[in-house]
């Protein structure tokens, strides 16, 4: 699965480099829907950090994907898998906002970073309950694209 999540990565950079954003949506996809997640103006934990105590970590799909909606966005796409979800938003938070944002949830989710990517205007980071490719995990890619950045959310359980 792990092998799984680095690939799915790595192909999420490509589109959003090569599309300037998000994907056409599928057939399971939804309308636009406004976030009501909190500002990213707070300071972020560093991502070497132990995560803070902040309660019980995410045991489902759902959960984690409802812990993960980036500030001040709206939905885009919501495509399911038997294997996962794939969410894309548009955020108007600037990218090092919403990197901060995502460092700090990840570690008060109590979630493991298991790699990061960071080139010009894209910062992307993989994580999961543990580094061993078990459990729940995904990846957070985020591009700048103008006047709003683009978030590209994809979760997977591993067995």
């Amino acid at each position: 699965m792990r092998s799984q999540r680095t690939m799915l990565l790595g192909v999420l950079l490509v589109v959003l480099a090569a599309c300037g954003g998000p994907a056409a949506s599928s057939a399971e996809s939804t309308a636009v829907e406004p976030s009501t997640a909190a500002s990213a103006s707070e300071p972020a934990a560093s991502m070497a950090e132990s995560p803070d105590d902040g309660g019980p970590a995410p045991t489902s799909i759902e959960e984690l994907e409802d812990a993960l909606v980036p500030p001040k966005s709206n939905q885009l796409t919501r495509t399911e898998t038997p294997q996962g979800v794939l969410v894309a938003y548009e955020s108007t938070d600037i990218v090092p906002d919403l990197k901060a944002y995502y460092a700090q949830k990840i570690a008060e989710l109590g979630m493991t970073v298991i790699t990061t990517n960071e080139a010009a205007n894209t910062w992307a980071v993989a994580f999961g309950t543990d580094n061993t490719g078990t459990g729940l995990g995904g990846t957070v890619a985020i591009q700048n694209a103008g006047d709003v950045s683009n978030v590209v959310v994809t979760l997977a359980e591993g067995s």
